[in-house]
This record gives C-alpha cells, sequence and structure tokens, in this order.
C-alpha cells in the first residue's frame, strides 16, 4: 500500500535535485543543508510509518520539519539569487502538498 506523503516527498526531492545543484558552486552551505532536509523528509515519513505511538509522531514532526526547513531553503536561494521562482515552483507545490498531511498526521 503507498504512503501518500512519502511518495510526494520523494517527489519532491527529484523536483528538488536540478535546482539545488546549481547551488552547489553558489551557496554551498545553503545547498547542503537543503539536500540534508530534504533527505530527511522521506527517510523519517517512512521510519515513521513503521513506528506506532508517540515515536511514530516524532517522526512524523521531524519529517514536517524537513519539510519546513526544504522549502524555506528553496526561497532564500531565491531571495539571494541564486536560483528563479519557476525553477523552484514545482518543488515548493509538492512540499506544500507534503507539510497539508503532516499536519493532518501531527494534530
Amino acid at each position: 500500500m503507498a504512503f501518500e506523503a512519502l511518495e510526494l516527498s520523494i517527489q519532491a526531492v527529484a523536483a528538488m535535485r536540478a535546482p539545488v545543484e546549481k547551488l552547489r558552486t553558489r551557496n554551498a552551505g545553503l545547498y547542503k543543508q537543503i539536500v540534508e532536509a530534504g533527505s530527511s523528509l522521506p527517510m523519517n515519513l517512512s521510519e515513521g510509518r513503521r513506528r506506532i505511538g508517540m515515536d511514530r509522531l516524532h517522526h512524523f514532526r521531524i519529517a514536517a520539519s524537513s519539510a519546513e526547513e526544504s522549502h524555506t531553503g528553496l526561497r532564500v536561494a531565491v531571495a539571494w539569487g541564486h536560483l528563479e521562482a519557476r525553477e523552484v515552483e514545482p518543488a515548493l507545490k509538492l512540499l506544500d502538498r507534503v507539510l497539508r498531511i503532516l499536519w493532518r498526521l501531527t494534530h
């Protein structure tokens, strides 16, 4: 059975790949932070779905934090002029969808 939030998070990582790769030479610190947060999102969703009780909630909260950090990192990259808004829009939309699902899972 597919876990929608997990599938969307993997799609978001794929959507981030090309624009974020540009950051490697433009802002290595921001690149690393977005890659780590983006990777943490599906990993915590995957782990959380197999846990029970508060442990599950804990992983879903970490996933939500990682999604929010990825979203903000992309916006910061645009604000600094490293990326164009049109480049990150697909990833931002996917991250918004994941965040909506995670809101329901954590509240």
